[in-house]
């Protein structure tokens, strides 16, 4: 508050603030979007000084000014991870399955003629 006072720092009105859902999720957490948030233009602005990525920075106000500042790529990122998780959830796709056209006349042939195993004896 106090650096907000003396003009050192920026503020929102609530009213100003964009409001979206961010997961909770350990790919969005603060220490991980530390980097990323601090090179949008103006966001160290609204920022503590005395928070960081490894310091005690409140997830819900890092958030709010993150959004506010940068909507479209918060989004995106959002959705990304949303996307990516849920491809993980999926797991992998089946294999494809190869399928052999044989002709009619070949299998006519094949009852025709059938072939047996020696190894395999025929019960009656």
């Amino acid at each position: 508050m106090q650096q907000i006072m003396s003009k050192e720092k920026l503020y929102l009105k609530r009213t100003e603030v964009k409001e979206l859902n961010v997961p909770n999720w350990p790919e969005l957490g603060v220490s991980r979007m530390w980097a990323q948030a601090m090179k949008q233009p103006l966001f160290n602005r609204y920022i503590p000084d005395c928070w960081g990525p490894e310091k005690k920075t409140e997830r819900s106000f890092f958030w709010a000014i993150f959004v506010t500042l940068q909507p479209e790529y918060v989004e995106i990122l959002v959705d990304d991870c949303r996307r990516q998780r849920d491809a993980l959830r999926i797991g992998p796709r089946p294999p494809v399955v190869r399928e052999i056209f044989i002709h009619p006349d070949f299998v006519q042939a094949l009852q025709r003629a059938p072939q047996r195993s020696s190894k395999y004896q025929l019960q009656s």
